[in-house]
């Protein structure tokens, strides 16, 4: 009795708790697949250009709830979410938080991320680069110079956590899914994470579209908004599929469709308060060079549309799916339409104005939390009041709890198969 006891103890020494592995040994364990959890945790970015350093911005604070209620700096967005999901800049995002480093830690936290739009902003998109109808606005040199730099020689297998970044392959007329979850069946999506950040970000008419090969296949690449600005159903979507054919990996899910188990967090770009001057009777001259391209307001009226109705729909879907299921806490949605039109747009790199956008951001987190009307199209209020930065907490309580619970799990079954 005594020996199993004294191993018992030895093993317990071996599989510390995470508090105690950070300060004796100076590691932080990788989260722990569902199966050791009760929730799938899912984080998803929007696109949207600059704008990205509104969600930075807040991840920023999500993280330092986190090692405030960890007790450890050294905690990062990775360790708590079983699926990253990004479209265009926040594809971008995503590399950022999962990349590793030489000690299988992410090489950049969310400061970093968010410092990285102030420093390399007026790079990607030099300002007053005037708009030109025969090309795109700019070239996307920079981009894939920094990328390469970050990520080096990163590929989508390296990845801390999974992730799920979106792309449509022009050539195709069809999505690419940059999944972890694909992986097994579709080898060549293990692309490095510079070409997918490329691929993912470049938006028509602002950047050129991107062909790289990888594994013998080429990739004829646009922005990952074409198909889904608001990435979070293709997360939801790519787990479900996974639960399919892994059901082992999600025993918590009662079926593939079991969405009361999911905590999904989605972050939005913001959008701008006064859309645009477009209506029937604008438009009722309207041929396909105007739907391309208006002279009066400097757009492209079928791009917004497109993308507008994307984002829509997107969060349309989400919402309803949620509310549907009494189960609207599980899926916090932080996005806002009020940005000024300065700051709605995905280019403008000036200094002030990504000041502005990082004001923005943390007052929306004071900002009472909003929810998608399903019958209006419309944000609205929840009615109990509650800000974003309560919820963010909430949030953060419920990630921690999980982590925690899986990695007790893990510990005791490694500790029963040695005793």
């Amino acid at each position: 009795m005594a020996a199993r006891l004294l191993l018992g103890v030895l093993c317990l020494l071996l599989y510390l708790p995470p508090n105690l592995v950070s300060v004796a040994g100076n590691k932080i364990p990788k989260l722990p697949p569902p199966s050791h959890g009760k929730i799938v945790t899912i984080l998803s970015i929007d696109g949207g250009g600059l704008r990205g350093l509104i969600p930075a911005v807040i991840l920023r604070r999500l993280e330092a709830h986190l090692q405030e209620i960890g007790k450890n700096e050294e905690l990062r967005i990775a360790d708590f979410f079983d699926v990253i999901a990004g479209t265009s800049t926040g594809g971008l995002i995503a590399e950022m938080l999962t990349a590793p480093d030489s000690n299988q830690r992410p090489l950049f936290d969310a400061s970093q991320i968010v410092q990285f739009y102030k420093d390399e902003a007026a790079n990607i998109f030099p300002p007053l680069t005037p708009p030109n109808l025969l090309k795109p606005k700019y070239s996307n040199a920079y981009l894939r110079y920094v990328t390469q730099k970050m990520l080096n020689q990163t590929r989508l297998n390296d990845t801390l956590t999974n992730v799920v970044i979106t792309a449509f392959d022009m050539k195709q007329l069809s999505p690419t899914l940059f999944s972890n979850y694909k992986l097994d069946e579709v080898p060549q999506l293990n692309a490095l994470l510079s070409d997918i950040a490329v691929a993912t970000s470049a938006a028509p008419t602002y950047l050129p579209p991107y062909l790289f090969e990888n594994a013998g296949q080429q990739f004829h690449m646009i922005d990952g908004g074409v198909i889904a600005i608001n990435p979070g159903v293709v997360a939801l979507s790519e787990v479900t599929i996974k639960k399919r054919k892994n059901p082992e990996m999600f025993p918590m899910m009662k079926n593939p469709n079991d969405y009361t188990k999911f905590l999904l967090l989605s972050l939005g770009c913001g959008e701008a308060a006064v859309k645009n001057e477009y209506s029937a009777e604008f438009a009722e001259s309207w041929g396909a060079m105007k739907y391309i391209f208006n002279l009066k307001t400097s757009a492209s009226p079928l791009i917004d549309f497109m993308f507008d109705g994307n984002m829509d729909m997107s969060e349309y879907h989400l919402a309803s799916l949620f509310q549907g299921l009494n189960e609207e806490d599980n899926y916090l949605r932080i996005q806002d339409h009020s940005l000024t039109q300065e700051m709605a747009q995905m280019d403008n790199s000036k200094l002030e104005n990504l000041l502005n956008l990082e004001n923005f951001a943390e007052n929306l987190l004071r900002n009472v939390t909003k929810r998608w009307n399903v019958n209006t199209f419309r944000l609205e209020e929840v009615p109990n009041k509650v800000t974003n930065e309560v919820n963010l907490k909430r949030v953060a309580k419920i990630l921690y709890e999980e982590r925690k619970r899986r990695l007790h799990k893990m510990t005791n079954r490694k500790i029963q198969s040695r005793v």
